[in-house]
């Protein structure tokens, strides 16, 4: 650690008195303050917390190397007080974080209800994608489709305006209608299947939408 220019460094003293180095640091690593007597540190470990006790801080004039300084801390048996200490921070560090989140989703609606604002806009158009039609039908065959609705006495190609076996054959492929039985002339009938109403109710809403 002697090699690293660090301003401040933490030595914990045992029972004879020897100095084992536990940190090393700049100032701003604790807020701009350096550590004094009186003081308590306290040191995330692999499992929990260790407190330790300020007992010197002196600073070392090193003409030969980096100058700071050496801080003197002593281990403490944590606690109840000490443990909830730390709880207790912990808690308010979460508090500030969800209220900044909160802050930052509150700031969103606000912006996502701004009329015409980039977010509104994206907001409007990832809202209508969910309405986006399924099927590519040509216009004719969306013609067919909602005659067929409006008109379910009309069960044959010749009594659907618009309609032609190839018509309807293509759109059962996509099933939105389907075959049935046959008429008193031994024509197919057809007929919408939900999918179909599905289809037609997405066309309406997607090309009807009001940003």
């Amino acid at each position: 650690m002697a090699s690293r220019n660090f301003s401040v460094r933490l030595f914990e003293i045992d029972k004879e008195g020897s100095l084992e180095p536990i940190l090393g640091v700049d100032e701003d690593y604790f807020a701009g303050a350096v550590p004094n007597v009186g003081d308590t540190y306290s040191r995330p470990g692999l499992e929990d917390y260790t407190f330790y006790a300020v007992q010197r801080r002196i600073f070392v004039d090193c003409h030969g190397g980096a100058s700071g300084w050496l801080v003197i801390v002593r281990k403490l048996d944590a606690t109840f007080l000490l443990e909830n200490v730390v709880s207790a921070w912990q808690e308010d560090n979460q508090f500030w974080l969800d209220t900044e989140e909160q802050e930052k989703l509150d700031e969103l609606e606000k912006k996502a209800n701004q009329k015409g604002s980039p977010e509104w806009q994206r907001i409007q158009n990832e809202e209508r994608d969910k309405h986006r039609p399924h099927h590519k039908l040509t216009s004719r065959e969306g013609r067919v489709l909602r005659f067929m609705i409006a008109h379910p006495d009309c069960l044959t190609s010749d009594t659907i305006s618009e309609a032609g076996e190839r018509t309807m054959a293509t759109l059962a492929k996509v099933g939105v209608v389907q075959t049935g039985g046959k008429d008193h002339r031994g024509i197919r009938e057809w007929s919408v299947t939900d999918e179909g109403r599905a289809e037609v109710e997405r066309i309406d809403t997607y090309r009807n939408w009001k940003f």
